[in-house]
């Protein structure tokens, strides 16, 4: 018998480990159809997208030997429009963890909200781009009521920059699109809905100095935010500091470990703004040969 209570004692210990894996966001990569073009349209993708937990959007990720590609849909109007306002950071951490390792921001505004770091997100000042002021064509001001549900435009065309963050925490290059050695990124707004796609070196190399620095087969931390709205100067900010990765934002090694958390659809009311989007999950990359 005591053989026995002792396996049963070491089994029941175990178990609340077995519940926190289970509980834990992963995702397995799979092998592209084909080429994929960077384009926002997700037309030459194959396979199905998968929710990310309980937040209200949904990725599919794939890589070859050499390429890490993702896709992300969002329709809810608050995540939707903190996409469009503040733009989407989508943080990479090689080990598998929650660290900030690299992260890709885009859409990238001038004039648009950001972490109060001097870095901008979102489309606050223009729905072309690069606008230094005035209202948002979907409604809304710099502050608050700025990530309200509004109609998202069909003509919304972001700007021609990519913000590359890590691996310090104040490390960032700012860098227009044909520019970012082999880092794709691309937006596109049909029928109320986001659709977003992003292209990664894995490993890094002379012509790709940004990548995940991870090789096929590998598994590795993937995190999606929204940076927090820049506060109109003389207001106090709602909740911590702002920003992504500089005294607020996810946290180096304070980030989730599990499911969705705070989704900008979750919490807000009256003046309180929206959370931004904070989540981490671990994808199982493919080991497959690129075709």
């Amino acid at each position: 018998m005591k053989p026995l209570l002792a396996r049963l004692l070491t089994a029941l210990a175990l178990l609340p480990v077995a519940v926190s894996a289970a509980d834990h966001l992963h995702f397995t990569s799979g092998t592209p159809g084909g080429s994929i073009a960077i384009d926002g349209k997700h037309d030459d993708w194959s396979g199905d997208l998968t929710p990310v937990g309980s937040e209200p959007f949904a990725v599919q990720i794939v890589n070859d030997q050499n390429t890490l590609y993702l896709r992300l849909t969002a329709s809810d109007p608050v995540i939707r429009n903190q996409i469009l306002r503040r733009g989407l950071v989508v943080w990479f951490d090689e080990s598998g963890g929650t660290r900030k390792r690299l992260g890709i921001h885009y859409p990238v505004v001038e004039g648009g909200m950001g972490d109060g770091n001097g870095h901008r997100g979102g489309y606050g000042g223009g729905h072309h781009g690069g606008g230094s002021g005035g209202s948002s064509t979907s409604g809304g001001s710099a502050s608050g009521g700025a990530d309200a549900p509004a109609a998202a435009p069909e003509d919304y065309e972001p700007p021609n920059r990519i913000d590359i963050l890590g691996p310090g925490k104040d490390d960032a290059r700012s860098l227009t699109s044909g520019h970012a050695s082999g880092v794709e990124a691309a937006l596109r707004v049909s029928e109320g809905a986001v659709f977003y796609e992003l292209k990664v070196p894995l490993g890094t190399s002379a012509d790709h100095p940004y990548a995940i620095n991870a090789s096929a087969g590998k598994t590795i931390g993937i995190g999606f935010e929204t940076p927090k709205a820049e506060q109109p100067s003389g207001e106090a900010p709602h909740g911590g500091g702002g920003g992504y990765g500089r005294g607020g934002g996810m946290g180096g090694h304070g980030g989730m470990h599990g499911g969705g958390m705070h989704g900008g659809h979750q919490e807000g009311g009256g003046d309180q703004p929206p959370k931004p989007l904070k989540v981490w999950a671990t994808v199982s990359l493919s080991g497959s040969q690129a075709r």
